[in-house]
């Protein structure tokens, strides 16, 4: 192969992957919102440690319990924090 038909072969892979990378945002999936657009925002934060979990939304604490397969067992009601 000659330097001119090697040049342009890779010009064409180059062209093919910057194209690809323009369209990878279109074709990813796009987030899905079910949230009602006028309800206020909550902080949601979510840890655990081996069968528990806890989970802080608002001001609010709930305690969860799952069996060693991790289906849930047990939610506790929810406990306000003090503010």
């Amino acid at each position: 192969m000659s330097s001119t038909r090697i040049t342009n072969f890779l010009l064409l892979i180059v062209a093919i992957l910057l194209t690809a990378n323009l369209l990878r945002p279109m074709l990813a999936p796009a987030t899905a919102h079910a949230d009602d657009e006028t309800a206020t925002e909550e902080f949601t934060a979510i840890t655990g440690a081996g069968r528990t979990c806890w989970i802080l939304k608002g001001n609010k604490v709930y305690y969860i319990l799952a069996d060693n397969e991790g289906y849930i067992k047990h939610i506790n009601r929810p406990e306000e924090l003090p503010e």
